[in-house]
């Protein structure tokens, strides 16, 4: 058996124990740097976080999509478009699609169809087709 001298030890010890609190930090640094980019709110659940992040890479396509849940006749803030849901127009996030599946759901669909190389007239055809049973248009 081998022994190891105790004063050879314990710096072996601090070196493991400080490359565990390393390790742990560095995978908590990521989850701190994400939350930093949205409002609280957006993180709601996987799917809202999911279409935050869509609509500030797509928003140009967004801004040419309707959407149909109903955000329309929201008396203070009527929405003229899916991107509406998401963005403010001072750049800020809109709390809505945070607590809208619909919204969530047509921005992935949009992202996706996107993706595929779809036009984006080939794309609100297909959001028409697919969400006008929800509700009115914006």
């Amino acid at each position: 058996m081998l022994l190891v001298a105790p004063a050879l030890l314990l710096p072996a010890l601090a070196l493991i124990a400080l490359s565990v609190v390393a390790g742990g930090k560095e995978q908590a640094e990521p989850a701190r740097v994400a939350s930093a980019e949205f409002p609280e709110f957006v993180y709601y659940s996987a799917k809202s976080e999911q279409g935050y992040r869509l609509a500030v890479e797509n928003r140009q396509l967004f801004a040419l999509m309707p959407c149909y849940c109903g955000c329309a006749a929201i008396p203070d803030d009527p929405h003229r478009n899916l991107l509406d849901c998401f963005l403010n127009d001072d750049g800020s996030f809109d709390p809505h699609a945070s607590g809208c599946d619909v919204c969530n759901d047509i921005a992935i669909d949009a992202a996706q169809w996107q993706a595929e190389g779809k036009s984006p007239a080939e794309i609100r055809s297909l959001v028409d087709t697919k969400y006008q049973g929800y509700g009115p248009s914006t």
